[in-house]
């Protein structure tokens, strides 16, 4: 029984042990489940250091008090190498789904890095001032450009991005575009030449039409 429970506590403190080394959850959270993880460790070898104690006691002195002593660590510690091995399971898991997480987070920000923005002024920039860039509170066709490439730089990574054609009555411009859209806001920009095409208060996608997600 002594040597099944020595090597019980072997097993899982080693197992948790590589669950604790493989964890890579920053923050807090992962700090908590590293100490947490440690402390579980250092409770099994308290309690198998208990286990062994009495089990030399009776082994010395005999009685059935002493056997009873014994016993009770053994399943004391039979039961923190079970919580041992569950516990690693859970950081297992944790660890899985942090990391599926991440990849998933990583693809979709990859997408925004991918669209660059050319030297070209914002098409019809002045229409697109006076019809949108009064309102969002810019004094000027300049700063409202800028605010533009702004938006752009700032939200890439994060925000959502569209593709699609604006489906112009009148006759416009007929290449794919990206619509980016953050904040109640959406600057579009032309899939061909990175030419910024609108910047806007809205997130309406009526005026596109084949509209595919990106990001």
């Amino acid at each position: 029984m002594a040597t099944l429970a020595i090597y019980a506590e072997y097993v899982t403190g080693t197992f948790l042990l590589n669950a604790i080394m493989t964890l890579t959850v920053p923050g807090i959270i992962g700090t908590a489940l590293t100490l947490g993880g440690l402390l579980l460790i250092a409770l099994g070898l308290t309690v198998l250091s208990y286990m062994m104690y009495s089990y030399m006691d009776y082994m010395i002195n005999g009685g059935e008090d002493r056997f009873d002593k014994f016993l009770q660590y053994f399943m004391m510690s039979g039961s923190v190498s079970a919580c041992q091995m569950y516990y690693g399971m859970f950081l297992l898991m944790v660890e899985g789904m942090y990391q599926c997480t991440k990849a998933k987070d990583n693809e979709h920000s990859s997408f925004g890095d991918s669209i660059k923005i050319s030297d070209k002024k914002m098409y019809q920039d002045g229409k697109h001032f006076n019809k949108h860039g009064r309102q969002m509170g810019y004094s000027s066709k300049k700063e409202y450009n800028q605010a533009a490439l702004d938006f752009f730089e700032n939200n890439k990574k994060t925000c959502e991005i569209y593709e699609g054609i604006y489906n112009d009555p009148h006759g416009g411009p007929e290449n794919p575009q990206y619509i980016l859209r953050q904040d109640g806001r959406q600057l579009i920009i032309d899939k061909e030449t990175g030419q910024i095409m609108d910047f806007y208060e809205g997130v309406s996608l009526d005026a596109f039409i084949n509209v595919e997600r990106k990001q």
